[in-house]
Formats: structure tokens, C-alpha cells, sequence
């Protein structure tokens, strides 16, 4: 079973990935926890785990991870607990700060606005024993000190013993200060020895000063003597110090049983506070891996989307793509040495085992991983001194109990099979190694060097040769996994570049069998072809995808200036109504005193009145003849969308989906950026990403400035988002700041709250990729302090 399989797990270094994981866990109980962390073969299990990592991974994203600040083995006290055991002051204090991260969690879980996870049952396994820790916080103050007002008895304990310590230091103090004594002090000072008030004496001036001695120097030149007028007092002290740590006994024996009485309760948070940290331990690494939840399958059917092997610095490591399970079982690779066939064997075995640990995988989406029974390996030089085995007897010792143990529910991975050996016995070996694991029906996986493999693999159903690509004209590996072609070893070509002399060459060639060197030729052909084909393919590709890009953005352009030039023809119709209805009116008005001067006719104003009424008349037509002339078509221009480089902090759209985001990370090693649409955060491929360039309406209609300055009055300098969910906040937001920004204001200010953060931490985010925004800062004293955002404007 691959839960004993420690040879397997040590083989691929999935040790090294616990490791890591203990790195990203809290709590030292937790990091023990991780030691004993296996793959198991329960399909039901797995499953399970990775839906509980990757809705911790999903909850890390939205609102980042839980704090957890307790780092303490909380068994041992819970155990003491049982056995009615006196707790210490620190084991109080441990209990006191475990309950405040019980109260967060509580909080935070609250807060996260997500009520269906799959790890949800282990919040709600908290409880959090408020009236226990504020009786222990009002106990125990630290670590080495307990309150006064602990109890009564103890309070007044304590101030007798405050009395009597300063009545000593008086009596003492007006000793140290007589002119008669000083001459026998060694220093004017009062000290404690064995918990009594003393002076230091001169050994010489011994007689002159009656009392206990009670300590000396090292020297012997000084005794700390307990002078007889204070002896009864220090007496009496000593029975209230020990009366003190009778009644802090009895007070700390009490709270012990209390907290015994809730030791149920606390043990279950504390279980439950352990997996929390582990899950979030796991989404901690998936995080830094750039990880993905892959789906699980119980038929051996095994899908890499460019895989990337976790101990391999992330700049240099190169993805691979890998499948198994589906038209073939055997996947046979080949390729030069150094060229990643170990790399790319082991990132199989890891990453199963990874995901069978109820891990995410370093991969991409869409990324699938079967549950093996069993993991069987064969990687490394096994070769072992204490029983004289060579290399090819010691990887043969391992393979023959692989082949007891292979069945069709297990996955066999196998580095320079028939290595070590005769060429020709060790391929034939290999060959018939190889075909009993196909007749077992295991998966399988193999690196080697034989021809005579490629050829198996050629001629065998469910078997296929795949190869580690290597650029020949830079003698260098480019680690590429390519499946359905086998690999040359290119010695040949590359001792010919290194300078190896023709007929060495020549000679070489002659002693290898005609049907081997039209076999590498025909090798070599089919690369070349396949080079051709590849680049091809990625020319039309690329073509495709600009076309595909070009499409969208003018479909996507055309619906853009169809709604504005709508929107724009709207409102001049609206004002057009408004124009015609108030002069409608004032027609009316002229009319009615036309109508009037006519009844004067006869008067001298007649000619008068007349004159200023067809002024009005001409003032109303050209009025209504510059709006008729104004051209509102011209100007409806929005946001075009075009094709050009983008990066972080772009207005983009997702041409699949329609949807507009924000770009939060530029391009990954994979092709996928990082965007934001709403409050979610999906990585898109860059060919499903087309950037968003904003040209502002151009307005001719001259606005009035009295106007201006009178809308300016009436805008708002301040937004409250309390209340609101975050993409209601964002929305909010964002209408604010354009209108803050037509407006001209310099500053305004943002209202989201303190409580836990979530609001402020996405106003940060938001403000932070305005481009209206020059500068933003929480708020002081008197401008609300942590609840408010004051934001500049550019």
C-alpha cells in the first residue's frame, strides 16, 4: 500500500515537499502533524482533502488567510487538566492567548461572507469560553504575576505586607542614615537575604551593630546582618509571604478546576484549530506554487497541464505537459542525458503523490490525477557496498519486487531501465520487463537510451515513445516533453560540433548496423518535419487568434459606440423637448403681448413695443437654430478596444466571456495573467485577453460656468460604504471618484469602517490601479483614523 511506501516517497522527495509545508504551518502540534501526512489510496478521502485545501486556497484569495498567532502544544496542559493538576501562571496565560485566537477565527470566518465551504464544520467546533478568559485575564496577569484583587484574603494579605515592608525600610533607612552607624556600613543601603530586610556591616564593626548575620561576601569583609529592631517585623512578614503563597495556591487550584471543567470544549477547538492551520498551511503553498485543485479519477487516467516540478526554482523550471491512462498505458521516454527525463518522471510520481496527500498541484487548470493503489519506483543508483551488489543487480533486486507488487491499480515509474548491462541483454530485458507490467495492466512510465525500446514502442498497442527535446545547435536540453516521438541521443551530432574528427566519425557509423542508422535517420527526418509543422502551426495559430481578437474587439467596438451614440442622442432629444417646450411658452408670451399692442395701435408706444417683441422672436429662433446645429454625432466616442501589449494595472476584457477585469499580475512563465473582475480573481490565458483604451466623450456643448460652479456646490466630497458588500462598495466607488474627477475636486474622502478590514483592504486595492488617483492615506486622529480612506486626486 502506498501509506508504507516511505522508499517511493523518499524516491521522488515528496519528504522535501512536507518540508515546505511545515514552513507555511503555525502551530508546532501542527507541524507534527505534517510529519505523518501520506498519500492514501481512499478515493473518497482524497477528494475530500482537496475540495477542504481548495476552499481554504479560495477564502486565502478573497480575504486572505485567518491570523493565527498560537504556536503552543496545548495536549500537555489539557492532559495536566485531567489529572486535577495545579496549573502554572504560564499554562494560564497559554490557555488565555488560545481562547483570543479561538475569538479571531470566530470573527473572521464571520466576516468572510462564505458560508459553504467543505472546512465550515471546523468553525463551527470552535467555541469560544468568553467567561473563562476573562476570569483567568483578571487572575493572572503574566506569566509570573497574579492580581491583587485575586481574591479578598490576597488583597488584604498583600497590603499588610506593603505596611510592614515599609515600616522595615523606615526603621532601616534612619539607620543607614545615622551619623553613629555609618562608619560600620559597607554601603548605605538596605538589601534582602533568604527574603529578610538587612544592611551590609563591616566584618571589623561586627559588635557594633546587634543582630542576625544572614549572609557574607565572598571576601569575608561584609556580613548582612537583620538588626535586632527589626527582627520581630521581618517575622512578621515571613508568615504574610507565606500566607500569600498559601491563598495564591488556593486561588490558582481553584481556576485549575475550573478550567478542568471546560477541558471537553477546549480540547474539541483545539482539534478543530489544528486542521484549520493545516488546510491553511496547504493553501499557503499552493499560493507560493501557483497551484490548482486537480480533478481525481479512479481509472489510472493521469492529464498535466504544463506541470511544473515544486523543487525547481519557478524562473528556470520549464512546464511540461503529460497524459496517461487514455490511448496508451506505457509511455516510454527518451532523450540525451541532463535532458529532464528524471525531471519529468519524477514531476509525475510527485505531483500524484502530492495530490493523493490531498494537495495542490503546481499545474494549470483542467489538470487531472488518477488514485493509485500503489506508487512503485525505480529512480536512483540503488548500488550497495554492505551486500556487494553492483548498479544493474541492485536496480534488479528493486524491479523484481516491483513486479510482484504491479497490478492495473498501480503506477510504475522506472529511470534507465536495463541500464548497467550488456546493451543488447538490457534492452532485451527491458523489452519483456516492460511488456509483463503492459499484460498487468499497469501504468507505466520509463526513461531509457535503447533503440530497440523506441521500436517496441512503435510496434506495441497502448505503448508510446515520447522525448526530452534538445536544440542541436546550442548543444543544450530544453527540458520540452514531447510524446509521440522518440528521442535521439544526438551523440553523433554532438561530438561532431565539439570537434571530433571526421573519420572517428565515419568509423563510428560504419560499426553501427545499417537497419539502427536508417532507423536514427529516419529519426532525424521526422524531427526536422516535425520542427516545420510546429512553427506552421504556431504562425496559424497566432494568425487565428489576432483574427479571433480583431473580430471581438470590433464586434465589441461597434456595440460600444451603438449604445453611446444612443445614449448621446437620447439626451439631446430630451433637451431638444425641454428647449421647444420653453419656447413654446415664451411664444405664447410674446404672442399675448403682441395681441396687446395691437389693441394699441392708435398709442405713440405702438412702434415701440412692436420692435421689442420681434427682437425677442429673432433671440428664440436663434436659439433654437444652434441647437438644431449642434452636432452630438461626431462625438460619441467611448472606450475601443485594440490589440497591443498589456500588463498589470490595464482595463481588459475577456472575449469568451464578455466580461470587463483589471489586470492585477503581468503574464506568468504559463501565458496567464492575473485579473480581477468584481471581486473575483481568475487567471486568463493572454489569447482570451483583448486591453480596453478609454477615449472621453468630447463634448461641444459649452457648459455655463455659473452653471458649473453651481453643480460643483452640489457634489459630494465624502462616500460611506459601511453596510455594503465589496463588489457594491467597488461599484460605488468607482461612480464616485469619475464624478469627483468631472467635477474637479482635489480631495475627497472614503468612509468603509474599521471592523475587520475586508472593505479597507479593497478600497487599498481599488485606489491603488485608479488612474485618477494620485495619492491615498487612512485617516488621523479627528478625520476618523482607520475608518476613513482621504484620497488625492490627480
Amino acid at each position: 500500500m502506498i501509506e508504507n511506501n516511505n522508499k517511493c516517497l523518499i524516491a521522488v522527495e515528496f519528504d522535501k515537499i512536507l518540508e515546505l509545508l511545515k514552513n507555511e504551518a503555525i502551530c508546532e502540534e501542527t507541524k507534527r502533524m505534517i510529519t505523518s501526512v501520506k498519500p492514501r489510496s481512499n478515493f473518497t478521502w482524497v477528494t475530500e482533502e482537496i475540495k477542504k485545501t481548495d476552499d481554504a486556497y479560495k477564502l486565502s484569495i478573497s480575504y486572505c488567510c485567518p491570523e493565527i498567532n498560537f504556536k503552543f502544544n496545548m495536549y500537555d496542559i489539557l492532559n495536566r487538566t485531567k489529572i486535577s493538576a495545579q496549573l502554572t501562571l504560564k499554562e494560564f496565560r497559554l490557555i488565555s492567548d488560545f481562547l483570543n485566537n479561538i475569538s479571531h477565527l470566530i470573527k473572521w470566518k464571520r466576516q468572510s461572507e462564505n458560508k459553504n465551504t467543505s472546512i465550515d464544520y471546523l468553525f463551527n467546533k470552535l467555541i469560544f469560553l468568553k467567561e473563562l478568559k476573562t476570569h483567568i485575564d483578571s487572575v493572572v496577569l503574566s506569566e509570573e504575576e497574579i492580581a491583587d484583587d485575586a481574591s479578598r484574603d490576597l488583597f488584604n494579605i498583600r497590603a499588610k505586607l506593603r505596611a510592614k515592608s515599609g515600616k522595615v525600610k523606615d526603621s532601616l533607612n534612619d539607620l543607614i542614615k545615622s551619623s553613629v552607624y555609618q562608619k560600620c556600613l559597607q554601603e548605605p543601603i538596605v538589601t534582602m537575604r533568604d527574603g529578610r530586610y538587612v544592611v551590609p556591616v563591616k566584618s571589623e564593626h561586627r559588635s557594633e551593630i546587634k543582630g542576625l548575620v544572614h549572609d557574607s561576601s565572598a571576601s569575608g569583609s561584609t556580613l548582612f546582618i537583620e538588626p535586632v529592631s527589626v527582627i520581630e517585623i521581618n517575622n512578621e512578614i515571613k508568615i504574610l509571604q507565606n500566607q500569600e503563597v498559601e491563598e495564591i495556591n488556593k486561588i490558582l487550584n481553584e481556576l485549575s478546576k475550573e478550567v478542568k471543567l471546560y477541558a471537553q470544549e477546549i480540547t474539541q477547538s483545539y482539534k478543530s484549530f489544528l486542521l484549520i492551520d493545516l488546510y491553511f498551511a496547504k493553501a499557503k503553498l499552493a499560493l507560493k506554487m501557483n497551484a490548482v485543485a486537480p480533478k481525481v479519477n479512479q481509472e489510472g487516467k493521469i492529464n498535466l497541464i504544463s506541470a511544473r516540478h515544486p523543487l525547481i526554482d519557478a524562473k528556470k523550471v520549464v512546464p511540461i505537459d503529460v497524459n496517461l491512462g487514455y490511448t496508451f498505458d506505457n509511455l516510454i521516454i527518451t532523450g540525451p542525458n541532463t535532458g529532464g527525463k528524471t525531471v519529468a518522471l519524477k514531476t509525475v510520481g510527485l505531483l500524484t503523490l502530492m495530490a493523493m496527500s490531498g494537495l495542490m498541484i503546481p499545474a494549470c487548470d483542467g489538470s487531472e490525477v488518477a488514485v493509485f493503489e500503489d506508487v512503485l519506483v525505480d529512480i536512483g543508483d540503488e548500488q550497495s557496498i554492505e551486500q556487494s551488489l553492483s548498479t544493474f543487480s541492485a536496480h534488479m533486486v528493486n524491479i523484481i519486487s516491483i513486479l510482484k507488487k504491479a497490478n492495473d491499480r498501480t503506477l510504475v515509474l522506472v529511470d534507465e531501465l536495463g541500464s548497467g548491462t550488456d546493451p543488447i541483454e538490457g534492452a532485451s530485458l527491458a523489452i519483456a520487463i516492460l511488456e509483463e507490467f503492459r499484460l498487468k495492466g499497469s501504468k507505466v512510465i520509463a526513461t531509457t537510451h535503447y533503440s530497440e525500446i523506441k521500436l517496441y514502442a512503435i510496434k506495441t498497442n497502448r505503448v508510446i515513445n515520447s522525448s526530452c527535446e534538445f536544440d542541436v545547435k546550442t548543444l543544450k536540453p530544453t527540458y520540452k516533453l514531447r510524446i509521440g516521438m522518440p528521442g535521439k541521443s544526438n551523440a553523433f551530432l554532438i561530438s561532431k560540433r565539439l570537434g571530433l574528427d571526421e573519420c572517428v566519425l565515419n568509423r563510428a557509423k560504419s560499426i553501427i548496423s545499417d537497419e539502427t542508422n536508417k532507423f536514427e535517420d529516419a529519426l532525424a527526418e521526422i524531427e526536422h518535419k516535425r520542427h516545420e509543422i510546429e512553427k506552421q502551426k504556431k504562425e496559424i495559430d497566432d494568425l487565428r487568434t489576432q483574427i479571433e481578437i480583431s473580430k471581438n474587439e470590433l464586434i465589441f467596438e461597434k456595440q460600444e459606440i451603438e449604445e453611446n451614440k444612443n445614449k448621446e442622442l437620447k439626451k439631446a432629444r430630451e433637451k431638444a423637448d425641454k428647449i421647444i417646450l420653453e419656447t413654446q411658452n415664451e411664444a405664447k408670451q410674446i404672442l399675448d403681448q403682441l395681441n396687446e399692442a395691437i389693441k394699441k395701435k392708435d398709442n405713440e408706444d405702438f412702434y415701440k413695443i412692436a420692435s421689442s417683441v420681434s427682437s425677442q422672436i429673432k433671440s428664440k429662433f436663434n436659439k433654437l437654430n444652434r441647437f438644431s446645429a449642434l452636432d452630438v454625432k461626431d462625438n460619441i466616442k467611448d472606450e475601443v478596444v485594440y490589440s497591443e501589449k498589456i500588463q498589470s494595472g490595464d482595463k481588459v476584457k475577456i472575449v469568451d466571456l464578455g466580461q470587463k477585469g483589471i489586470v492585477l499580475r503581468n503574464e506568468d512563465s504559463n501565458g496567464y495573467f492575473l485579473v480581477q473582475v468584481g471581486s473575483i480573481k481568475s487567471k486568463i490565458r493572454k489569447s482570451n485577453l483583448a486591453k480596453i483604451k478609454e477615449n472621453k466623450l468630447q463634448s461641444k456643448i459649452v457648459v455655463n460656468k455659473n452653471f458649473n460652479k453651481k453643480l460643483k456646490s452640489k457634489v459630494e466630497t465624502e462616500i460611506n460604504l459601511i453596510g455594503k458588500t465589496v463588489d457594491e462598495a467597488i461599484l460605488d466607488l468607482e461612480r464616485f471618484i469619475d464624478n469627483s474627477v468631472l467635477m474637479g475636486l482635489s480631495v475627497v474622502r472614503v468612509v468603509h469602517g474599521k471592523g475587520a478590514g475586508i472593505l479597507r483592504t479593497a478600497v487599498s486595492n481599488y485606489l491603488k490601479l485608479d488612474k485618477h488617483v494620485k495619492s491615498y492615506r487612512l485617516g488621523v486622529y479627528g478625520e476618523g483614523e482607520d475608518g476613513v480612506t482621504i484620497v488625492t486626486l490627480k
